[in-house]
This record gives structure tokens, sequence and C-alpha cells, in this order.
């Protein structure tokens, strides 16, 4: 299985653009044809959102997108983010807690069936309730596979497995995949040297037996389409012109042509700078 994109990788505190910059120049330099970049979600995010556009209008090799990531707060669904802000990225990840449910329920046996109704009622509500686009699970999720999985699949929503953070088990994402999930790799990186490093991840899913054509960012996974299916924040159709993206309308690309979304197949031809 071949990784094309690093869909989930951090930036850190701090002035924006270096570390920006930093990233996507790992990115260039691992032969990826997209990163997200991820900023907690606080009044940080808005720097690496506007460092985001302005790097991405100068890389015509690689699409770099804007992420954002919240916590998932109750058992109803609700998310530790306001809705604008969800507007304002190209991707939303959820990420999924074991404290939905009350500690009682977490750690007294009796109690865990109630356990495993809070988190799945808090994985689906956030899914049905939100536009997000990704999900991410606890390292030892007590969830209903085949609720959880309905939701993923009804909305087009990818199961984040991520090399450097606590991953679900095989026997789960085995489960999953026999129901039809999709799942995004990621890297889940903080410094440059980590950018599209997923072994770790990919490794998992080979193990549970998941196929390529499953994982979104691979080489089988139809990660273009996937990203065209996903809400956008300025065009509700999708990435139909990619020049009314971010803020981005009118401006050409290098070499006097914009980029659509059909366009990136060919780009790695372009040559991968910076410009």
């Amino acid at each position: 299985m071949r990784i094309i994109a690093d869909l989930h990788v951090q930036v850190r505190r701090g002035p924006a653009e270096g570390p920006v910059a930093a990233q996507v120049s790992a990115a260039l330099v691992r032969g990826l044809e997209a990163v997200a970049l991820f900023a907690p979600h606080s009044p940080a995010a808005l720097p690496v959102l506007r460092a985001v556009r302005a790097i991405d209008a100068r890389t015509p090799t690689l699409r770099v997108l804007s992420g954002v990531s919240c916590r998932i707060l109750s058992p109803e669904g609700d998310l530790r983010l306001h809705t604008r802000a969800g507007r304002e990225h190209d991707l939303v990840l959820a990420v999924a807690a074991p404290q939905v449910a009350t500690a009682l329920a977490r750690w007294v046996p009796r109690y865990r069936p109630a356990a495993r109704r809070a988190l799945t009622d808090a994985v689906v509500a956030a899914v049905y309730r939100h536009d997000v686009d990704l999900v991410a699970l606890p390292a030892r999720p007590e969830v209903d596979p085949a609720e959880v999985a309905r939701a993923l699949r009804d909305r087009g929503v990818a199961l984040e497995v991520c090399a450097r953070r606590p991953r679900p088990p095989a026997a789960l994402l085995r489960q999953l995949a026999r129901l039809g999930v999709r799942f995004a790799v990621t890297s889940g990186a903080g410094r440059p040297e980590e950018v599209g490093d997923c072994g770790a991840a990919v490794a998992l899913l080979a193990a549970a037996g998941v196929p390529p054509e499953q994982v979104v960012n691979s080489d089988r996974g139809g990660l273009t389409e996937w990203l065209a299916a996903r809400r956008r924040l300025s065009d509700p159709g999708g990435w139909a012109d990619w020049s009314r993206q971010g803020g981005t309308e009118g401006r050409e690309r290098p070499g006097g042509r914009e980029r659509r979304p059909g366009d990136w197949a060919d780009w790695s031809a372009q040559g991968g700078e910076i410009h």
C-alpha cells in the first residue's frame, strides 16, 4: 500500500509561517500529493489557516489543506468546535474519547454496556449532526461496530488510523472494514522529519486485512473523489472550481493556469518546489 497524502500533520504553537513552510517542505521531499496541516481549535488555528492558504498558492505539485481537530464532548455528539471554524477549514477531525461516559460506567464491569452505548451514541451523533471528515477512536474503544460503520458510510467520513497516537485494535478495524468503512492513514507528525511516516498505521491496517481501496489516501483509494465529495467552505458544490477555494479567486497558478481537481494527477511533472 502506497500512501500519497498525509491527512494529519500537526503545526505547533507560535508564528505559523515557519512551521507551516517546514512541514510542507518535508511533504514535498517525501513526494506526497497532498498534506493537511492541523492546529488545535483555538485562536492559534487562524494564523495557521492563513499560512496554509498562502503557501498552497505557491506549491503547484502539492495540495496543501487546512485542518482543525476537536473532541466529541457528549453522547449527544456535541463538539468543541465553533460552526464557523469548521466551515473555514478543509478537513475537520472529531476525536472520540472515553470521557463521554461516566467514570463509573467506564471502570465498573456491570456498567460497561452503558459506556459502550454512550461512546457509540457520541460518535454516531457527531457524524450525523456535524460536517466532520475524519473520526478518531480511542485505543480501546467500546463501540458498536455496526452502528458506527453505518454512520461513517452514510456520511462518507473516514476513520483515522494515526501512526503516532493510540490506535484501535486490529480486530475492530477488521470488523469495520468488512462493514464498508473507509480509513485515512496519517502520521500525526509534529516535526518535519515525521511527515509522511505512516508505517505503524499501515502495518496495523495490513494486519487487519484492510485493502488499499478502502484507504482514502492510498494510491488506490480515490483521494481526489473523496476530497471532492467533502463539503467546502466557499463552494457548496465541492471542488468544482479550485480557484474559488481559500480566497484564491482570480489568481493564476504558476505557468499561467489555475489548479483544478483533474490537474493534480499530473502535477508531479511540474517539480516539487515552493515558489
